[in-house]
């Protein structure tokens, strides 16, 4: 090992990273593809240093943030996605990469006032902990199912999970009285409101003036969270080379009250709905609950009866309408029987921003769009 040199990432430096990042996490990204997510970014180009052997010139580290307009209760910021993170294999364990990650973070704080991370690997949460991030909460998905689905839910779980075949026939005898058990917790009062309708969108720049509008007027009800600008929503869910959304938008009257965006997963022979982002109009009542109503009636329409909402774990509006809507947080239900790290984790950068409020997961308005390519 030659001596470790820490840079800024170049445009000749693209293709190695490209590779390293392939490697470590079993990806096949292109050249395009990671353009379009660290150069072509609707804020701008990415923050992103590396560590390179400087005997090898091979890069075997980095860090990186995405920027994002963020509203901070209805202040405009600049937030930074942490994002791939990683050390060749080769070179852990020789205190590099805490030390390299510290010294960034200081850099970043020159331009960011806010940056954050979402990590699912428990060795991921403590090495960002060690560098100094701080956690807020954990990531939880709501599950909106009808009794086909969670049978079938039940099913592959049984599967999965269960290797003894007597006990495995067992359960799959019960499982249509626990399905009719379940059927009774998800099978709430939804909230129908027949003035409201969704409409499908193609071309985001026929609606853009409207939901430019919209964001500015209730981006302050929304906490903490990132700023729904037509730049952001054009470069995340329009432009995405990685994945098909659907978004709609929210008619009551021919005015626009609000949108969802929604996309469907497909794993073996069976569809699930996952619920990206809502925003509407009046986020505090029933308009709510009402667009989340329309979305479940268009994924049942489809024949998809398995709905998600991911989410962050909290007292926040979105939570408590996900629950008046019969979802259900089946990671709430495991987190019973076992511990789980908090796996959101910030660090406020700016001294104008109240750490206090930063760090309580109730502040945030926190949707699948945040940590979703």
């Amino acid at each position: 090992m030659g001596s470790i040199i820490s840079r800024r990432l170049t445009e000749k430096d693209k293709s190695k990273l490209n590779a390293l990042y392939n490697s470590l996490f079993k990806q096949s990204r292109t050249i395009e593809n990671f353009d379009w997510e660290f150069i072509n970014n609707s804020q701008g180009e990415a923050y992103s240093w590396i560590l390179e052997d400087a005997e090898s010139s091979d890069i075997i580290g980095h860090y990186g943030l995405i920027p994002l307009g963020f509203s901070y209760w209805g202040k405009s910021i600049l937030a930074g996605k942490t994002e791939n993170a990683m050390l060749h294999p080769q070179y852990r364990g020789k205190g590099l990469y805490v030390p390299f990650e510290v010294d960034c973070i200081r850099r970043a704080s020159e331009k960011f006032q806010l940056i954050w991370t979402s990590y699912s690997s428990v060795s991921g949460i403590r090495t960002h902990m060690k560098a100094g991030y701080i956690p807020v909460g954990k990531l939880v998905t709501y599950t909106h199912v009808n009794k086909m689905g969670i049978a079938n839910m039940l099913s592959n779980l049984i599967k999965d999970k269960i290797s003894s075949r007597i006990v495995r026939y067992f359960l799959q005898e019960l499982s249509g009285c626990i399905s009719r058990v379940f059927v009774f917790v998800f099978s709430k009062n939804i909230a129908n409101h027949k003035e409201i309708r969704l409409e499908k969108v193609k071309d985001i720049n026929t609606v853009a003036k409207e939901l430019t509008e919209l964001w500015d007027n209730v981006k302050a009800d929304y906490g903490i969270t990132v700023a729904r600008s037509i730049l952001y929503l054009r470069w995340k869910i329009f432009n995405n080379p990685y994945i098909k959304y659907d978004f709609y938008v929210a008619l009551k009257q021919q005015r626009l009250v609000g949108y969802v965006i929604t996309r469907v997963v497909k794993k073996d022979e069976t569809k699930r709905g996952v619920i990206v982002d809502i925003i509407v109009a009046e986020p505090k009542t029933k308009m709510l609950d009402c667009v989340l109503a329309k979305t479940i009636t268009n994924f049942l329409q489809k024949g998809i009866c398995h709905i998600e909402f991911p989410t962050l774990k909290s007292n926040n509006f979105i939570n408590k309408a996900l629950k008046r809507s019969g979802f259900v947080s089946l990671d709430s239900i495991y987190a019973k029987l076992r511990r789980r790290e908090a796996n959101f984790l910030a660090i406020p950068l700016d001294n104008t921003l109240n750490p206090k409020t930063v760090f309580n997961p109730n502040n945030w308005y926190f949707t699948h769009i945040f940590t979703e390519y």
